[in-house]
């Protein structure tokens, strides 16, 4: 159905449902945004829709501000447009009217879905005999993955102790793990098999190996968690890089698009830690597949600990993490706030925070901030490194974070470093972990028989000590605020 055919009642309908939704209800600048173009594209001024014009009307910028060197406006149509296609990929998926803004331009298009569920089969028709009708492709394309397909890529089930280790080639099979998240990183897939050993290797580490070997006070832990969740989320970090046409990332920290979109040279040079190489760098494109080891570990540790606790995992990617899962599952967060999108959004709560100094933004140079100094603290933890720059330690937070509706729980295991993440994981999956988190009075003590009890909200803070820069050898825990 064309636009014209579209009635503005239905529209304006459909504008204020977007505005409302999860994803734009806690973003006023967003929300005025979309409302702003909307509205001009409704009201047949969209010819008038230019950035310096935008930046005075919605950003209040002053009328002879140079849009060349304020960059506001292209940086939150860009995170409008993403938004956009969040929204109608997950909650807006069935809605009757669609709503885009096209590359290149500020004035939004509404279409029905059945135009554009249209135009999607008349593409695979005119692929004609090379794509089967029935294949992976062709539904995708026209918009009818089903559900169970989708399941198969982000959920892991694993029915026995072996399963343990294919955890770790499962996800490997869809994300390509790097050592750190140092920037510019060349993938090497030689050099990340190690990695994949180091995850089969974790089990000497771990000590719940089998069920029968899952301490009694990790069990009640971890039960107390699911607390009768059957398919709880893990989400992992998919922190976004630029790629240039050689395999080399570059650190970015803008808004993001689908992987391997182009990115906007203006979007890159602005919010690339090194603006004078990306510059050089040529054409760029996202990268967001790129994840750590001491992640992948973790990720098949809690994996088995579930499943022997009679659970599945649900595995995905952190900025797949939808409001859904956030009311209907317990979720399990990896990584920091500079490599899982999830972790920025919903876990910035409480007295530790992940910050990069001013100006410094090379690897191991980030923080942990401690907002409330206890006695016998520090304003700041940090990794620790010898004269030679190996990594002897690393700081981490374990947290039990309140939910939106207080039904399930909010997990982070985050350190500043990967191995710093591992160590947050074995941790809560140790006695030695459970029964310090006793101590600290944030975990009440296993009674007799007793398989679940209430958690309170906390953020414990670790020291996890390293052995050749990476293997995680001890965890211990420095302190504990309650939120």
């Amino acid at each position: 159905m064309p636009e014209s055919a579209l009635e503005k009642g239905r529209i304006q309908e459909q504008i204020e449902r977007v505005a409302e939704s999860p994803g734009f209800r806690n973003g006023p600048v967003l929300q005025r945004l979309l409302r702003y173009l909307c509205s001009s594209a409704l009201e047949g001024v969209e010819g008038d829709l230019k950035e310096s014009v935008i930046g005075v009307e919605v950003f209040g910028r002053e009328c002879c501000y140079d849009p060349k060197v304020d960059t506001i406006v292209r940086v939150h149509v860009h995170r409008l447009r993403f938004k956009l296609k969040q929204y109608y990929d997950d909650e807006g998926a069935k809605d009757e009217i669609i709503i885009e803004i096209p590359r290149g331009r500020y004035a939004p298009t509404f279409q029905s879905q059945t135009e554009v569920n249209k135009g999607s089969a008349s593409y695979v028709e005119s692929l004609g005999d090379h794509v089967d009708p029935d294949s992976e492709l062709a539904r995708t394309v026209a918009g009818h993955t089903s559900d169970s397909s989708d399941e198969v890529n982000t959920t892991f089930v694993t029915q026995s102790s072996s399963h343990y280790f294919t955890a770790a080639a499962r996800i490997l099979r869809r994300t390509i793990f790097a050592w750190s998240y140092s920037v510019p990183l060349v993938a090497c897939l030689f050099g990340l098999s190690v990695g994949i050993g180091a995850g089969l290797l974790i089990g000497r580490l771990n000590r719940s190996q089998t069920a029968d070997d899952i301490p009694q006070d990790v069990r009640s832990f971890w039960n107390s968690f699911l607390e009768g969740d059957s398919s709880p989320v893990l989400a992992y970090p998919d922190a976004t890089f630029l790629l240039d046409q050689t395999n080399d990332l570059f650190s970015f920290r803008g808004p993001v698009d689908y992987r391997g979109t182009l990115v906007d040279p203006h979007l890159a040079k602005s919010f690339a830690s090194n603006p004078a190489e990306v510059e050089r760098a040529g054409p760029l494109n996202y990268e967001n597949e790129y994840s750590g080891a001491g992640e992948l570990e973790s990720v098949a540790i809690i994996s088995h600990v579930v499943t022997e606790l009679g659970a599945r995992l649900i595995v995905k990617p952190g900025s797949e993490v939808s409001p859904g899962d956030l009311m209907n599952h317990n979720v399990i967060l990896l990584g920091s706030s500079f490599q899982n999108n999830a972790v920025r959004e919903l876990a910035a709560k409480g007295d530790f925070r992940f910050i990069t100094p001013e100006g410094n933004t090379g690897t191991w140079q980030a923080r942990i901030l401690n907002t409330k100094v206890h006695a016998g603290e520090l304003p700041a933890y940090r990794t620790e490194r010898d004269t030679s720059g190996t990594l002897l330690s690393d700081s981490a937070v374990v947290a039990i974070l309140p939910s939106i509706d207080g039904k399930y729980h909010l997990m982070l295991l985050a350190g500043l470093d990967t191995s710093g993440t591992k160590g947050a994981t074995m941790f809560t999956t140790s006695s030695q972990g459970i029964e310090d988190l006793v101590k600290a009075g944030v975990v009440p003590k296993v009674r007799s028989g007793s398989q679940t009890y209430s958690l309170s909200t906390f953020q414990a803070l670790l020291k996890v000590e390293l052995q050749k820069g990476r293997n995680v050898v001890n965890s211990q825990l420095l302190t504990v605020h309650r939120f």
